[in-house]
């Protein structure tokens, strides 16, 4: 593979690196959301819910936008999205700003996924070369979700619960940065599935 198209597979995995991180990363630092919040366990979860319901929720919807609009342009929409509600949950001074922020988290992860699944299937043409992609990015997804709960164990102990938000945004600012600038630029978009099926008979 070449250096850009190496690249361009590192961004789309950032993508799917930070939401599966941040789901698995707030689980330590909810006794702290509690204690300063004032609620109970059953309210602090709505956190998990509203994110879980807005992802699941809006899924097909970023892939059928991420086929009709294209992928470069849904993706940095997803990523800006999610950077900008990532801030503005780890500068909530009450719970429901928060649990809006988190329910908003949600759609741009949304809209993060089926756009950088379709980004990575469509730089990577030959069958080989795919598969190692999408192992590749399916490895940061899976590295993200096994990691969270050690980085907010870290996070908890030695810094406030904001931060298992802020840290979302210094990372997705240099992402989105980059793919503006080596994303390739969105065709007239096929939808994904498709394209597989063309390829495969």
């Amino acid at each position: 593979m070449d250096t850009r198209k190496n690249l361009i597979l590192i961004l789309a995995s950032v993508g799917t690196f930070v939401e599966a991180l941040d789901i698995a990363i707030i689980n330590l630092t909810i006794p702290s959301i509690q204690q300063q919040f004032q609620i109970g366990a059953e309210t602090v979860q709505w956190l998990q819910t509203l994110y879980v319901l807005f992802f699941g929720g809006f899924l097909i919807i970023g892939g059928k936008l991420s086929d009709q609009i294209g992928r470069k342009k849904m993706f940095l929409l997803g990523a800006l999205i999610f950077m900008l509600t990532s801030l503005g949950a780890g500068l909530s001074q009450n719970f429901e700003v928060l649990a809006v922020f988190r329910a908003l988290q949600g759609l741009g992860a949304a809209l993060v996924m089926p756009s950088a699944l379709s980004i990575v299937t469509n730089t990577f043409r030959g069958e080989q070369e795919r598969n190692r992609a999408i192992g590749i990015f399916s490895s940061f997804a899976a590295i993200g979700s096994g990691s969270g709960l050690s980085v907010g164990g870290i996070i908890s102990t030695y810094l406030s619960w904001h931060w298992v938000f802020l840290i979302n945004v210094p990372i997705l600012l240099i992402t989105l940065i980059l793919s503006y600038y080596y994303l390739p630029t969105d065709e007239k978009a096929k939808p994904l599935r498709k394209q597989i099926w063309f390829q495969e008979y």
